[in-house]
């Protein structure tokens, strides 16, 4: 299946985020995280990709992204394992459809961006 959804990709060094269009394929997943991608489910609504082997190759710490992802845990009771942070770009898509096939990031995840103070790009 080759679909096209809208995905907000927080990039690190930067308060920025943009909306884009992409194939929602593994390929382009990786690529945007820039090698193997760890999804992590933030809510019945959505879920990020971040890079498998970001803190190993020593990718840049990712504040905006990792602010983000904390706000989303703290919703359902959860966080980040204690010393725990995120690097390198975080890519938020929406829960995935009845098929396993992400879709488009919900309208709550690109606000959940904004009242962490992220600039979102659309």
């Amino acid at each position: 299946m080759n679909s096209r959804i809208r995905v907000l990709v927080i990039e690190p060094g930067t308060r920025k985020a943009f909306v884009r269009e992409v194939d929602a394929e593994l390929e382009t997943f990786q690529s945007l995280v820039g090698g193997s991608i760890e999804g992590l489910t933030l809510s019945p609504e959505f879920s990020v990709y971040i890079n498998e082997d970001g803190k190993y190759l020593r990718l840049d710490r990712n504040v905006w992204g990792e602010a983000f992802i904390l706000n989303a845990l703290k919703a359902s009771g959860q966080t980040l394992l204690r010393g725990d942070f995120i690097v390198g770009p975080v890519v938020v898509v929406g829960a995935p459809d009845h098929g396993g096939w992400d879709r488009s990031v919900p309208e709550s995840a690109i606000e959940l961006a904004r009242e962490v103070g992220v600039e979102v790009v659309e």
